[in-house]
């Protein structure tokens, strides 16, 4: 059981790293205009408005950040630490925030689509890059990991 629970500050780790790598890209018409890592949806970015040619123009277009690419990359590092902690029953901690950080995945895309739908109205693909489905992935594996950690049975030796 200790060699498993070794494994979930990686998977913490991991998500943490997911948010450097491309998370979303966004496409207009079927063309991709724009590639964002969690880093920058996290803090924000200016980036070049393509003109009517798909020429980038000299016009930059800022992109607010995202609030909830925030609170996830927090649920990351509260995975992280939360990981440490020793014994079994403290595994229910990064499994609670591998489902928080799930939902709050499934709750980021569900924003975006929302607001591309509306901003755009329905030219505006959003399309979920590498990074945004690594990090799905290893919330998903850490709730597991923990959520299996801590409702395992000890091993009790009985023949006394």
């Amino acid at each position: 059981m200790a060699m498993l629970k070794k494994f979930s500050p990686g998977l913490f780790v991991l998500i943490i790293f997911s948010l450097f790598l491309p998370f979303i890209a966004v496409s207009c018409g079927g063309a991709k205009v724009i590639s964002l890592t969690g880093v920058q949806l996290a803090t924000g970015t200016s980036v070049q408005k393509p003109d009517m040619f798909g020429n980038a123009s000299k016009k930059s277009q800022k992109i607010d950040g995202e609030p909830l690419v925030i609170v996830i990359f927090i649920a990351g590092i509260a995975g992280l630490l939360l990981s440490f902690l020793k014994g079994k029953k403290t595994a229910i901690f990064p499994a609670v925030i591998g489902v928080i950080g799930v939902v709050l995945m499934f709750l980021l895309k569900s924003k975006m689509d929302h607001e591309a739908m509306i901003a755009g109205k329905g030219m505006i693909q959003i399309n979920y890059e590498a990074g945004y489905w690594l990090a799905l992935l290893l919330f998903f594996a850490a709730a597991l990991l923990n959520g299996f950690i801590f409702f395992q049975k000890d091993n009790v030796d009985i023949s006394t």
